[in-house]
C-alpha cells in the first residue's frame, strides 16, 4: 500500500511560490463510464454494494518514459457473462475513460492472486454468473510518479475524483458513422478462448468475419482427405485470439488426413493452447 500525505488547503494556498513550477495533469477515469453502463442495463457492483472500486497492481510493466516507470494498475468490475459484449461496446466508445477492457477473466493472468485484497480501493464481491473485467486505471500514474522519487508531488486519493463538465459520448453508433472508432463493424465483441484459466478476448465484427471466411476456405476438402470430420467451428478464431495473448508460440506442421471419417475420441485441453484432436485411422 502507498502512504499518502494530506496537507491542509489554507497553507498550500498561502504559499504561492509552491505552485509556480507545478504542472497539473487530468486523466480519464473508469468512473466516467459507470453512468453509461447503468443506462445499458449493466449492473455496477461497487455502486450496488456501496464501496469504492477495486484497484490492483498487475505484473504487466508499462513502457518506461524517462524517469517514470510503473506496473499497470487496473480497476475490476464484475460483469454478468451475458452482458460482456454490452460492457465492451459501452466502454470502447468512451476512450477518454480508458476505453475497452484490457483483460477479461482469470485475475492470475495479470499477476493478481486474490481479488479480495485490492491494492487500492475496496473489495467488490462477484455475484453468480459474474466475470471479472479489468480496465486500465489512472492510479498507474501515482506509481509512476513515486518511481521518479520527486521531492514534492500531489495526487488525488484513489477513488476521490475531479468531476468536469465534459459529456459522455453516445453509446448508440450508426453504421453510417464516418468515425472508425464508432462504426459498427469496428466495435469489438468478446469471445471466450479458454475455460481454465478463464479468458476472453476482443475482436471486431469485421475481423471476425474475415477469420471465419478464411476458416471456411481452409475447410474445403477437394482431395477428400476427410478433414471435415476434424472441423471445430470457430477454432481458427479462438486460435488467432489466443495467439494475440501468447508470450511464446509452438508451430506444428503436418498433412491432416482422416480417411475413415470416424473419431476414436476427441478432447480439447483448453483454448489457450492449440486444440488437440486424437483419432484412429483403420488400415485397409
Amino acid at each position: 500500500m502507498v502512504d499518502f500525505c494530506y496537507a491542509y488547503r489554507a497553507p498550500l494556498e498561502q504559499n504561492n511560490s509552491l505552485w509556480s513550477s507545478m504542472v497539473c495533469f487530468y486523466m480519464g477515469c473508469s468512473f466516467g463510464f459507470e453512468g453509461s453502463l447503468k443506462k445499458a442495463g449493466i449492473p455496477v457492483r461497487n455502486v450496488e454494494q456501496g464501496t469504492n472500486v477495486s484497484m490492483y497492481k498487475t505484473s504487466i510493466s508499462c513502457v518506461p518514459a524517462g524517469v517514470f516507470r510503473s506496473p499497470l494498475v487496473v480497476t475490476m468490475r464484475p460483469v454478468p457473462s451475458v452482458l460482456l459484449d454490452a460492457a465492451v461496446k459501452v466502454t470502447h466508445l468512451n476512450p477518454a475513460a480508458h476505453g475497452a477492457p484490457v483483460h477479461i477473466g482469470d485475475p492470475a493472468l495479470l499477476g493478481i492472486q486474490d481479488l479480495t485484497k485490492p491494492d487500492y480501493g475496496e473489495s467488490v464481491e462477484l455475484q453468480p454468473g459474474d466475470v471479472p473485467v479489468f480496465w486500465a486505471c489512472g492510479v498507474t500514474a501515482i506509481d509512476a510518479i513515486l518511481s521518479s522519487k520527486p521531492s514534492l508531488a500531489f495526487s488525488h486519493s484513489p477513488g476521490c475524483m475531479f468531476v468536469c463538465d465534459i459529456q459522455e459520448p453516445s453509446i448508440n453508433p450508426t453504421s453510417e458513422s464516418t468515425d472508425q472508432a464508432t462504426s459498427c463493424d469496428s466495435i469489438p465483441g468478446s469471445f471466450q478462448i479458454s475455460r481454465d484459466p478463464l479468458l476472453y478476448s476482443l475482436a471486431s465484427q469485421k475481423v471476425v468475419e474475415k477469420i471465419r471466411k478464411l476458416e471456411r476456405i481452409i475447410g474445403e476438402d477437394p482431395g477428400e482427405r476427410g478433414i471435415q470430420a476434424l472441423f471445430v467451428e470457430d477454432e481458427l478464431l479462438r486460435s488467432c485470439l489466443a495467439l494475440s495473448h501468447a508470450s511464446s508460440v509452438v508451430i506444428a506442421t503436418g498433412f491432416p488426413t482422416h480417411h475413415m471419417h470416424r473419431y476414436h475420441h476427441i478432447f480439447q485441453k483448453n483454448y489457450k493452447t492449440p486444440t488437440i484432436l486424437c483419432y484412429e485411422s483403420e488400415r485397409e
